[in-house]
């Protein structure tokens, strides 16, 4: 049984009450969910740019406020695997917030937009209804049921995004590379190459299943 069709099941068979508790917390989640994918994406950005400020340093050492650091190369050891897991985590709740919605959107065109068609896919209704995001944001840039310009301009001014969002994965690869050419002479430095690695390959596999979950059909 598709993902949806457990939804109106779950929808014929129980109260309204039931339900609106249900939307209601639904609601509630998307909210968290929204506020700690920003965070994720704000701590990507931090630790970019710290990996770029070691990786150009002359020195070998610095501080960073009340924190020294003897060996600029420790920090490019240890980044990959902040990265990773921060890329890790930004993934589950991604993933996780796609299923929400999909029952979150179910049942607000149930409640408040009995008209719709199951080939609906995004209705005015329930996306005014959406907490805020900024990857939805951005989403709506492109309208409903856009003319054929207005899609061609919407995807071009989408395709920066686009290419933003595959940025982690290519900075991902070349923190890799870094790690297996020059910091491979001691534990430390494999240590992080291959859970690093070993990371990104659970996140690339989650990607191809998601991928596949789609093609089916939810």
């Amino acid at each position: 049984m598709k993902n949806s069709e457990k939804i109106d099941q779950f929808i014929n068979s129980n109260s309204e009450s039931t339900i609106k508790d249900y939307h209601d917390k639904l609601f509630e989640n998307l909210k968290v969910l929204n506020e700690k994918e920003d965070r994720l994406v704000l701590w990507q950005i931090v630790v970019t740019f710290l990996y770029i400020f070691a990786s150009n340093l002359k020195v070998s050492n610095f501080s960073i406020g009340p924190i020294s650091i003897n060996d600029a190369s420790l920090v490019l050891k240890l980044i990959p695997l902040i990265f990773v897991y921060v890329l890790y985590d930004l993934h589950s709740v991604s993933q996780q917030k796609q299923e929400i919605l999909l029952a979150f959107d179910i049942i607000s065109k149930n409640r408040f937009d009995k008209g719709y068609k199951k080939e609906d896919y995004n209705t005015y209704l329930v996306r005014i209804y959406r907490p805020y995001a900024f990857s939805s944001s951005i989403i709506k840039l492109i309208r409903e049921k856009p003319h054929f310009i207005e899609l061609i301009i919407g995807v071009i001014v989408l395709l920066p995004i686009i290419i933003i969002g595959i940025l982690p994965y290519i900075i991902t690869f070349s923190m890799l590379m870094d790690i297996w050419r020059n910091h491979m002479n001691d534990f430390l430095g494999k240590l992080s190459f291959f859970c690093s690695l070993w990371v990104a390959i659970i996140i690339i596999y989650q990607l191809i299943v998601r991928i596949l979950i789609y093609r089916q059909g939810n």
